[in-house]
């Protein structure tokens, strides 16, 4: 999905409008196809005058920023998630009434938990 469509989910999910190609800038932006409702007919009402105050280029681009920018933090989050399925085994054989896990191996699992960010609490 593109940075658009996922920028446009966060800041007003469920949002009815059409497109063609990338919106990438304020000019793009401002070519959108807002529905306003349906023809008798069943075909969509539109306009290119964005109904929704809560909508703005400002916001759009400040979320598709954001997504460039957690590219490099999805890399973190994996390596991290990587490590902690790797390793989930000794937490269950500890829980378990097993061998506890190695201190070593509960440090770096606490350490790889820390690295994890979800795109909500991402900050640049």
């Amino acid at each position: 999905m593109d940075k658009f469509s996922n920028a446009l989910k966060r800041v007003k999910p469920n949002t009815e409008c059409s497109w063609s190609g990338d919106i990438s800038t304020e000019d793009d932006f401002k070519k959108i196809l807002w529905v306003t409702g349906v023809h008798a007919n069943g075909t969509s009402i539109t306009t290119t005058t964005n109904p929704h105050s809560e909508i703005t280029w400002t916001k759009i681009k400040a979320d598709m920023d954001k997504q460039d920018a957690f590219v490099s933090q999805e890399a973190i989050n994996k390596t991290a998630q990587a490590y902690l399925t790797s390793t989930d085994w000794y937490s269950i054989r500890e829980a378990e009434g097993g061998t506890a896990m190695p201190s070593d191996v509960k440090t770096k699992r606490a350490t790889e938990r820390a690295k994890v960010v979800s795109y909500e609490e991402f900050t640049e």
